[in-house]
């Protein structure tokens, strides 16, 4: 597996032309443009007793290596406690009944009080912020036909703090210097991506202050990773990316779960303190195949992230 540049390595296992060989093969990515000047990348071999003793004994030296504790992830208060969810399978999601969202949040709130139900957070899922081009990310605020008085309101009123959902940004998203925005984007036909480490402290500090941003929920990964071509052309734009979200979330005291993800983006997070989780099932959707969360949810463990079961 690499041992470093997680997000600029490509690693596969092919057949020869004889069709009884196999042959493994590690490098960077096959569309990278260019190597930077000092540019190092690492590969490790690992052996052990079958599967699960040879990736948990890979992981433990990993996570030696790169100094990844259980600190963050113990301390975790959406893994220490019951929340209220409205992603895919739940009651509400995509559907807050008869009334808007925030009338909805409110009586499951209510009912939650009188019925001693000790939801302890509210988890908001991809429908309460504004969508541009292709389903991304515009804004990432509430749209006021799901909260009318804003999402500030219902924290206040609740006091529930928020674990919210994110996917890829709009190529409109209004952040962007090219539309008119503050901050550095890269922008394609389909999808952008943050560049600026100012714009994370912004989203994740104003987010934290306004509203009780406490776990940040970036799905979608495997997407951004296949749909950008900066990323696969770039081997360091992917772990810029993601160091850049994971040390503005470490300084304003939020969490990050990863939802979608490749095992690059499991391994990346050696160097994420704050990533304590990652979504190791499917989309909740009854008959299907998400049960089926063993395998990955062995690699997630071995490197030090909890793994989460989409809604039972």
């Amino acid at each position: 597996a690499p041992a470093s540049q997680f997000m600029g390595a490509s690693q596969s296992v092919w057949r020869g032309m004889d069709e009884k060989s196999y042959y493994l093969s590690f490098g960077l990515l096959g569309k990278a443009t260019e190597i930077p000047k000092g540019f190092e990348y690492e590969t490790v071999f690992y052996a052990g007793r079958g599967v699960n003793d040879a990736v948990a004994g890979w992981g433990r030296q990993m996570r030696e290596r790169y100094g990844k504790t259980d600190d963050f992830r113990e301390a975790d208060f959406s893994i220490n406690y019951v929340g209220y969810w409205t992603d895919n399978g739940a009651c509400y999601h995509y559907y807050p009944g008869d009334v808007n969202y925030e009338q909805t949040m409110m009586q499951v709130h209510e009912a939650a009080v009188q019925k001693e139900i000790p939801f302890r957070y509210l988890q908001l899922d991809s429908w309460w912020y504004f969508k541009g081009p292709h389903d991304g990310v515009k804004n990432w605020t509430a749209m006021p036909t799901v909260f009318p008085h804003g999402l500030p309101y219902v924290h206040n009123q609740t006091r529930w703090p928020m674990f919210a959902h994110n996917r890829w940004w709009s190529v409109d998203t209004d952040y962007a210097k090219q539309n008119g925005g503050e901050f550095d984007f890269v922008v394609e036909d389909r999808m952008a991506l943050p560049v600026s480490q100012d714009f994370w402290d912004y989203l994740m500090g104003s987010s934290k202050r306004d509203w009780g941003l406490f776990v940040y929920e970036q799905d979608w990964l495997s997407t951004v990773f296949g749909g950008l071509k900066a990323i696969q052309e770039n081997v360091t734009l992917g772990r810029t990316w993601l160091l850049q979200m994971g040390q503005a979330a470490q300084r304003h005291g939020i969490t990050i779960q990863y939802c979608m993800s490749y095992p690059r983006h499991l391994m990346q997070a050696l160097e994420i303190p704050v990533v304590t989780q990652s979504r190791v099932s499917r989309d909740y959707h009854a008959g299907s195949t998400q049960w089926d969360i063993g395998h990955q949810a062995v690699l997630a463990e071995a490197l030090g992230i909890a793994p989460y079961k989409d809604v039972l």
